[in-house]
């Protein structure tokens, strides 16, 4: 389900490290909660290969309780049997890029994700912003 105001839309953070709470620490969406529990959030590796996302996000996506998937994708399961918060390769975590919410105008999230920079009519390269 998209996010219907700009405070509830997707903060979507990019080159994210895959030890960003220490070496050898998995980043949990607990851990992500902690840094933001009130809106949706995803973070995405700088190899563009895993994301890690808080539960808000994953219960909007309807992620929580996790999905089957094709080979190689995974939503990495907690203890719990609720989604741990890492999702592996572009089908695990499209399902949260389908909810974002772009001011003004909606455009799809795959758009969004797969959008290369453009030329605007000054033939300046430019990147979309949301």
């Amino acid at each position: 389900m998209p996010w219907t105001t700009p405070e509830e839309a997707l903060l979507i953070c990019k080159a994210a490290d895959y030890n960003m709470f220490g070496e050898g620490i998995a980043t949990t969406r607990q851990m992500l909660d902690e840094v933001l529990g009130d809106r949706p959030l995803i973070l995405i590796a700088g190899d563009h290969h895993t994301a890690w996302t808080n539960t808000i996000a994953l219960e909007k996506a309807g992620l929580l309780k996790g999905r089957d998937l094709s080979p190689g994708n995974e939503i990495v399961m907690g203890d719990d049997g609720f989604a741990a918060g890492e999702l592996r390769e572009h089908q695990a975590f499209d399902p949260i890029m389908l909810c974002v919410l772009r001011v003004g105008a909606k455009i799809s999230a795959w758009q969004e994700w797969s959008l290369q920079p453009t030329r605007h009519r000054d033939n300046a390269p430019r990147t979309l912003r949301f």
